[in-house]
């Protein structure tokens, strides 16, 4: 069996391991750029087969998909979820260091492509950034309570661009982006109808038209949870498959 060394002299050669053979010879351990340019042509040959078994399966995939997304969920289901995300966010490891990353000189700003004309206009100074922690804090709160829950999803997600974006400002990445895919899928649905101030509300609103009946499971508790699925789906295939 071949052997790992690094060179006789201790250092790492420019971080490449050189591959010492039964023979004594060593050669370097090297990306073959022929191998390199096939990987294109192995992706373009399973999406080609994925197509074709997709055209094949065609009425089955249709059934599959109208059955996924027209699926029913009780106001409870999506309720709980509501709990649980806001709840996460009140916890956030990141919000403490919000606060400190606004104290950072800007020479040590490296704003995130796509995004860094943006965050030139924003203030980051002290004051800004715990205020906002604060207001965080707070839309948290009243998500967990469900009280105006989809104005108050609505305000995370923008807010929260800024919140915790700001660490994002200084060279680390963090991929927590999928926060603000759920506060605005949240504020896009009907989160509110179950274990929230609001269900109380429309509950006395409804009993004064004399109709006691707690809101019924439907599509439109279903879909939201449905696309958090697929989210979650996405999270986790893309870091698997490179």
């Amino acid at each position: 069996p071949h052997d790992l060394v690094h060179p006789p002299d201790g250092r790492r050669n420019d971080g490449v391991l050189l591959l010492v053979e039964p023979e004594g010879a060593a050669r370097r351990l090297e990306s073959n750029f022929a191998d390199r340019l096939q990987e294109p042509r192995l992706v373009l040959g399973i999406a080609a087969h994925l197509g074709l078994i997709a055209l094949l399966l065609r009425r089955k995939i249709l059934t599959i998909l109208w059955e996924f997304f027209s699926a029913v969920a009780d106001p409870i289901d999506l309720a709980i979820f509501r709990i649980v995300f806001f709840g996460t966010l009140l916890a956030w490891e990141e919000l403490p260091a919000v606060v400190w990353y606004s104290q950072l000189p800007a020479d040590l700003q490296a704003l995130p492509a796509g995004f860094g004309w943006l965050f030139r206009y924003l203030p980051m100074g002290d004051p800004w950034a715990m205020g906002a922690v604060i207001l965080f804090k707070g839309l948290c709160v009243m998500g967990i309570i469900g009280l105006f829950s989809r104005t108050v999803a609505f305000l995370t997600t923008l807010l929260g661009f800024y919140v915790l974006g700001l660490p994002q400002c200084f060279g680390k990445v963090t991929h927590y982006h999928h926060l603000f895919w759920f506060s605005a899928l949240l504020a896009a649905s009907r989160c509110g109808d179950a274990l929230s101030c609001d269900a109380m509300r429309n509950a006395l609103r409804r009993a004064d038209r004399g109709i006691l009946d707690p809101p019924a499971p439907s599509r439109a508790y279903g879909l939201p949870l449905r696309f958090i699925l697929l989210l979650m789906g996405i999270l986790y295939f893309f870091p698997g498959l490179w």
